[in-house]
C-alpha cells in the first residue's frame, strides 16, 4: 500500500533514444549490421554512429531479437514442432525417440534414431 508520496523528481533527467525514435531506415540498417556481428553492443554503436543517437544497447538487442523471432519463429514453438513430429513418428515407424529437457521444460538435448540406426 502506498502511504507516502512526493511529486519530486530525485534524479538527473537521461534523455535516450527509446524503441518510438526507431525509424524503418534505422530498423533497416540494425537488419543489415546484424548480418556483420551478433554482438548487440557493436550493433548499437554502429546505429548510434551512424545516426548521431544515443540507443541503449538494451532497446537494440530487443530490436534483433524480435527480427530473429520474425524471420525463424519462437524457438519453443519450433521445438515443440519438433517434439510433436518425433513422438508421432516413433508411434508409427517404431522409432526412438528420448528427449532431454531443463527445470522449465525448454528442450535441451534429444536423441533420434530409426529402427535401421537401432540394428
Amino acid at each position: 500500500m502506498l502511504t507516502n508520496h512526493q511529486n519530486k523528481h530525485n534524479h538527473a533527467l537521461v534523455a535516450q533514444f527509446g524503441a518510438l525514435e526507431l525509424t524503418s531506415g534505422i530498423f533497416e540498417k540494425i537488419k543489415e549490421y546484424r548480418c556483420l556481428t551478433t554482438d548487440a553492443a557493436e550493433v548499437t554503436r554502429k546505429v548510434n554512429s551512424q545516426f548521431d543517437s544515443d540507443f541503449r544497447v538494451s532497446t537494440i538487442r530487443y530490436q534483433l531479437t524480435k527480427i530473429k523471432n520474425d524471420e525463424f519463429g519462437c524457438p519453443t514453438s519450433d521445438a515443440n514442432e519438433l517434439v510433436g513430429m518425433l513422438k508421432e513418428d516413433e508411434k508409427k515407424r517404431k522409432t526412438f525417440f528420448k528427449k532431454v529437457t531443463d527445470d522449465q521444460n525448454r528442450l535441451r538435448a534429444f536423441c533420434f534414431m530409426t529402427t535401421r540406426m537401432m540394428s
